[in-house]
């Protein structure tokens, strides 16, 4: 994957050993790499260099890195935050990402190298999310959505490693809204794999803590855009597909991808956020774009349309904004690369764009044709072709 725009990395680490490991790694990269022996130290580069990725190792001393990260996540929120670290430190380390304080982690030193390519493909995919343009077209809809406030409240229990199921169920609870909603997402074939969910601590531990921040965002979004007449009709449209693209990513990826089932899941339901906000914030304009001449030719990606008519892609509204909220860059990713060739895609977010185009063919009545056969002699695309119509009939 080539990289044609220059990015700067820190890499902050207070083991002589891994520094020199990260410096012989990232010296060759054609980007601006700052290596730090000290948290302290890379803040003062921080004042006068915008990084596009932070990369901490967590080593003997935690409290200070963790400190660290959570400066970071709180002033730079376009930056995304690596951390790595030895197998003890394994557990702390899925709570930070848990928590929304690192995009992502590693293993080391098993997973060096795939740390190394994962850099690379959030370095292509921060290179496509073009956050200036989502920001200024959603503050121009005077829309930009707010964090959902109950994520604070879990992500602080997360970062506890005292907490757990219990504590994190009882505070979801506190809001009846998220927490009958998180019933039924626990119960749909997605994540329930058929065992029926009847209450909140069984709902939480079938999600896994590693994920519930951000069924949670996704369900209180669902909340957080009233419109009205055809807006909402439209609204309720892409829920309803959004919540059949999980199913189906749920049903692909335990063929394809049996790990990582959930979060494929996971991604699936947050692939049109960008929709969401601009049926939130830009309703009028989107439904006359898509009665325009020029937009409505079936040919066309629905990208492209958005991006001529509108100025901004879903894809690329929905990413940014997941971005600001701390998602983990898998589901970032997943949700900016979704309208992308199948042949470019790999992972969840191959997962994705399969099971969203296969929904798409199957809503259409296939008058609508995608690039699935360019990977039908990879993966049994005609089978799943079936499940899709099978969803969309009900």
């Amino acid at each position: 994957m080539s990289i044609t725009k220059s990015h700067s990395l820190l890499l902050v680490s207070e083991d002589p050993v891994h520094w020199q490991a990260g410096k012989a790694a990232f010296g060759v990269w054609d980007h601006l790499v700052y290596f730090c022996g000290a948290p302290q130290e890379a803040l003062a580069i921080l004042a006068g260099v915008s990084a596009d990725v932070v990369l901490v190792h967590l080593g003997p001393r935690l409290p200070p890195m963790e400190a660290f990260l959570a400066r970071i996540y709180t002033r730079y929120p376009n930056t995304i935050r690596y951390v790595c670290g030895g197998p003890e430190r394994a557990l702390a380390m899925g709570r930070m990402v848990a928590a929304g304080l690192a995009h992502r982690l590693a293993v080391l030193p098993q997973d060096f190298e795939s740390m190394l390519a994962a850099v690379r493909q959030d370095l292509d995919t921060r290179s496509r999310l073009r956050t200036r343009r989502a920001w200024d077209y959603l503050r121009l809809g005077a829309r930009l959505p707010v964090r959902p406030v109950v994520v604070a409240s879990v992500e602080r229990l997360l970062a506890d490693p005292a907490c757990g199921v219990p504590q994190i169920a009882s505070a979801i609870s506190e809001d009846p809204v998220i927490a009958s909603r998180l019933l039924q997402v626990a119960n749909t074939p997605a994540f329930a794999r058929g065992q029926a969910v009847g209450d909140l601590e069984q709902a939480v531990s079938i999600l896994g803590l590693d994920q519930i921040r951000e069924l949670i965002v996704m369900v209180q979004t669902m909340e957080m855009f009233p419109v009205t007449g055809a807006c909402q009709k439209r609204l309720d449209e892409v829920i309803a597909h959004s919540s059949s693209c999980a199913k189906l990513a749920a049903i692909i990826a335990r063929r394809v991808l049996p790990a990582h089932a959930r979060l494929a899941a996971s991604a699936a339901l947050f692939h049109d956020m960008g929709k969401l906000a601009i049926y939130a914030s830009d309703c009028a304009r989107y439904l006359a774009a898509q009665e325009d001449e020029r937009c409505r030719t079936r040919r066309r990606p629905s990208s492209e349309v958005e991006e001529d008519c509108l100025g901004i892609s879903h894809a690329s509204l929905g990413s940014a904004i997941l971005l600001w909220w701390n998602l983990p860059m898998t589901i970032v990713d997943a949700v900016g690369g979704h309208n992308q060739a199948l042949t470019n895609l790999v992972g969840p977010s191959r997962v994705v764009a399969l099971a969203d185009r296969l929904l798409v063919e199957a809503e259409s009545g296939a008058q609508i044709h995608t690039d699935l056969d360019s990977v039908a002699h990879l993966m049994p695309i005609d089978l799943w072709r079936r499940e899709a119509q099978r969803l969309v009939a009900g």
